[in-house]
């Protein structure tokens, strides 16, 4: 467990700084990395948000939701901006979240759990195809390749949201797994969150320096 913690602690460091950096360059950025930024803002809510709850000796349950809720939305927002697609699209990203919600709120109401159930699957697997045709458009154009300085950051999401839902599954495929496991599977998670945010505050620090 000791491993589990200390990881845990290295990532939400790592968002934290990503953030700071992220507030000052604010301005600077592009519109889809605005989005982006937004969404490590998010991120960083939800996780004290959890911290206090449980410091409360709260259930943290109902942050999930909006915790799946919230990344999605940001994130399809970010890609859409990024791909230049019609902003009439977003209104498919909000009915996908409604479908998303109202999931948790059946779930909630038939075994009072809303962590299971296909949602983060069907939102992961969304994220990941975005982030991927972001990629593969913009390996298309070689020369405009070196100009792109958010490509990594699109490259970690895309890294981040696949180990994350393999991850995911693999634990939904062990119920009988123990905490010492399940710890083990979630310190990989946090650390390749820690990857993803150390990525996103490099770049922001980049851009930073570069003005």
């Amino acid at each position: 467990m000791t491993l589990y913690y200390g990881v845990t602690i290295f990532s939400f460091v790592s968002l934290v700084i990503s953030v700071i950096i992220g507030i000052l360059i604010f301005s600077k950025l592009p519109k889809d990395q605005k989005w982006f930024f937004g969404y490590l803002g998010f991120i960083l809510i939800v996780e004290i948000t959890a911290k206090v709850l449980i410091l409360l000796g709260e259930k943290n349950w109902v942050v999930y939701p909006i915790y799946l809720l919230g990344e999605f939305l940001l994130l399809a927002f970010m890609c859409s901006e990024a791909l230049k697609w019609s902003a009439k699209l977003n209104s498919v990203w909000i009915g996908i979240s409604v479908l998303l919600l109202f999931e948790c709120l059946v779930l909630w109401g038939v075994n009072s759990n809303v962590v299971g159930g296909l949602g983060k699957i069907v939102s992961h697997f969304i994220i990941i195809g975005l982030t991927g045709i972001y990629l593969i458009q913009k390996l298309k154009e070689e020369d405009r390749l070196q100009e792109n300085r958010f490509m990594v950051t699109y490259a970690s999401l895309f890294f981040y949201y696949t180990i994350s839902l393999f991850l995911f599954l693999i634990l939904e495929q062990l119920p009988g797994i123990g905490d010492e496991q399940a710890a083990m599977v979630w310190s990989l998670n946090n650390l390749f969150s820690a990857l993803l945010y150390g990525i996103s505050g490099h770049t922001f620090f980049k851009i930073w320096k570069s003005t």
